[in-house]
């Protein structure tokens, strides 16, 4: 699979909606930023190269076409993508390419306000928009482009979560300086901002964090560990789908992130396993269905949230390592993490 974060995968879900229309509308839309359309041929329509102009008309760079079959797409895709600058926006309204490609946004448009009884509901696809006939009906701040990658400001709530004693590390953790010499809490959440309607801050502690200006959610009962910090975190939310995140977890993977976002839909949540079987219930995204089971594990005394989970309702898709999640316990672990150069894991 190839990971292109600067590729925006778009979709028709009914045959009402022209995918080249979609492409067209969002490339006005970002008519003063350079964009690069990637179409696949397999099978040229006659009017591939009408498609061309107009992609062309409405602003767009450069239309590559890619000649690939499926069996070689993967090659011919990463062959022509090597020519090109490094993080120039590229939309592509070739649906399939999806099988061999990771985007950093999938949008999905139907005609109407209610999908068509044949419109296939993926979990590969991020957000499924109204197409007015001109254009989506998705608001300018909704989508954006930010250090490479295109973003989407999802109809979901984060929740950073910051109620540890810190006891190991000495200090509060969630006050660390991050590499940009901001606290590390502050950092984490401005590369959460542009992916979620809402932020808030699980912590018992509000003064600590006044400061950023944003919702706090105490426990609903002290003293009874994260779970008990993620049930509040859920009752208090806006939004349905709710992600967890630790404070000390400073790089956030967020093609992790969307991943468990899209899974989590028609679920209790999902939360990543590594090979080795350990889930990472911090860093996970959980639906309000599964707020019974917690309140009713709580109220068992039970500490692990693991306890509450039905698995048949949940999705535990794998990590490829036993450390993908990065997060620190002790100033040895701070130091190293701190003296290294920033990845681009954060958006």
């Amino acid at each position: 699979m190839l990971s292109i974060p600067n590729m925006l995968i778009i979709k028709s879900v009914d045959r009402n909606v022209d995918a080249t229309n979609i492409a067209c509308a969002l490339i006005r839309r970002l008519v003063e930023e350079p964009v690069i359309l990637i179409q696949i041929d397999v099978n040229s329509p006659p009017d591939a190269d009408l498609d061309s102009d107009r992609l062309l008309a409405a602003g767009a760079r450069e239309v590559i076409r890619v000649p690939a079959t499926r069996e070689t797409l993967r090659e011919d895709l990463a062959a022509a993508l090597s020519r090109l600058p490094a993080n120039v926006r590229l939309l592509c309204p070739s649906p399939w390419i999806r099988e061999v490609v990771r985007p950093g946004v999938f949008l999905a448009a139907c005609s109407g306000d209610t999908l068509p009884p044949s419109a296939p509901q993926t979990v590969q696809t991020d957000l499924i928009v109204r197409w007015n006939g001109q254009d989506l009906d998705l608001a300018p701040t909704e989508l954006g482009f930010r250090r490479g990658r295109w973003t989407l400001r999802q109809d979901a709530t984060a929740v950073v979560l910051a109620g540890g004693g810190s006891a190991r590390m000495g200090r509060c953790k969630a006050l660390l300086s991050a590499r940009d010499g901001k606290p590390l809490i502050q950092h984490t959440i401005e590369g959460l901002e542009p992916y979620f309607r809402e932020i808030l801050i699980s912590t018992n502690a509000p003064e600590s964090f006044a400061f950023l200006g944003r919702p706090m959610v105490p426990d609903t009962t002290t003293d009874r560990g994260p779970m008990e910090g993620i049930a509040s975190s859920l009752a208090a939310a806006s939004m349905d789908r709710v992600f967890v995140i630790a404070c000390d977890v400073p790089d956030p993977d967020i093609d992790l992130m969307m991943a468990l976002l899209r899974e989590a839909r028609g679920r209790d949540g999902a939360v990543p396993m590594t090979p080795a079987g350990h889930m990472e219930p911090v860093f996970a995204v959980y639906t309000k269905a599964i707020l019974p089971r917690l309140r009713a594990a709580l109220d068992r005394g039970e500490k692990r949230i693991i306890r509450a989970f039905d698995e048949d309702a949940m999705a535990f898709p794998r990590l490829p390592s036993e450390d993908h999640i990065r997060s620190f316990n002790h100033p040895a672990e701070y130091e190293a993490w701190f003296s290294q150069e920033e990845p681009d894991t954060v958006a």
